[in-house]
């Protein structure tokens, strides 16, 4: 066991020879955190969190809406804030908004997967399987071995295939090939 004074001279002999030369120099601050935000981005950032704590805590989702709507005015190809909108409108009851802020969202970020994804769940949801194909197959265009598009274009036909539709059968069979195969 070691005594008080023992433990001391350990630590006075690691502080001084244990790394620190003369030639350490100190560290530069990072980029991003001496990178100060502009205005608008301190208000998105403002409302971001609003609508977070709106959901989280107070459990109140018009005024998480509103702030989401804000973010997307300030930012209108923000895809986090489009989708968190979209989702907040189909748990309010409201599917018909949520396709509108998808619909938008598409427009804005043409080339952004997730946005075709949770347009075409959407427009399942709504019962609108022709748009939802047409959803499906464009993030099919986008990404062609993702295994979320091929999932998604799986369980399209699925449901299909469930609801008696037989001649999809052959699509339900593509569908799981290609999404096995893309998953490896």
């Amino acid at each position: 066991m070691m005594t008080g004074t023992k433990v001391l001279a350990v630590f006075a002999a690691l502080v001084l020879f244990g790394g620190a030369t003369a030639e350490a120099r100190p560290r530069a601050p990072r980029e991003a955190a001496s990178r100060k935000l502009s205005r608008k981005d301190l208000q998105i950032e403002r409302h971001e969190w609003m609508a977070q704590y709106h959901v989280m805590r107070a459990n109140d989702l018009p005024a998480a809406i509103r702030e989401y709507q804000a973010v997307l005015r300030l930012d209108k190809h923000r895809v986090s804030a489009g989708l968190a909108l979209a989702t907040l409108y189909q748990r309010s009851g409201k599917p018909k908004d949520a396709l509108a802020a998808l619909g938008k969202l598409t427009k804005r970020n043409p080339r952004q997967l997730e946005v075709w994804l949770a347009l075409a769940d959407a427009q399942g949801a709504s019962g609108d399987r022709a748009a939802q194909s047409a959803s499906i197959a464009r993030a099919v265009a986008l990404a062609p071995r993702d295994p979320a598009v091929q999932a998604a274009r799986f369980e399209v036909a699925s449901r299909r295939y469930r609801g008696g539709e037989v001649a999809v059968k052959d699509e339900l069979l593509a569908g799981a090939r290609d999404y096995l195969a893309s998953s490896r």
